[in-house]
């Protein structure tokens, strides 16, 4: 399960999530570019924050069958 924030969202929001979800499942969040943790590069397209997502999921073994759960804007990218 790839857990996708929103604008601003940081992967820790998802804690309570991931606590519920990780005794049977690979839970995956991280902090895109440009959180409050994180530096942009730039302006970011959606097409970029979903080549990312990709990119994550390539390193995740089993990732194939991932779900992508997306809030907010990040439902836009995990869609992408």
């Amino acid at each position: 399960v790839m857990l996708c924030s929103g604008l601003g969202g940081r992967a820790l929001h998802w804690s309570d999530t991931v606590a519920e979800l990780a005794h049977d499942h690979i839970v995956v969040r991280f902090d895109r570019p440009g959180t409050p943790v994180t530096r942009a590069p730039g302006p970011r397209t959606v097409r970029q924050e979903a080549e990312r997502i990709a990119a994550v999921l390539d390193a995740v073994r089993g990732a194939d069958d991932a779900v992508l759960v997306g809030h907010s804007v990040g439902g836009f990218y995990a869609e992408a």
